[in-house]
């Protein structure tokens, strides 16, 4: 029973200092596409989202 419980909390805490150090959401940096001379779209491809 012990053991259990140890291993809920160490799994508990683990998964919280994953959620932590997620990436928050990105923003774009033209500059690459001004340097190479590339459209923004080289990289950027605008998928369909879904409930539209």
């Amino acid at each position: 029973m012990r053991r259990t419980l140890m291993m809920f909390v160490s799994l508990f805490a683990l998964a919280s200092v994953a959620v932590f150090f997620m990436p928050k959401s990105a923003h774009a940096y033209p500059g690459f596409a001004r340097k190479y001379n590339f459209p923004c779209a080289f990289c950027h491809i605008q998928w369909p989202r879904l409930g539209d």
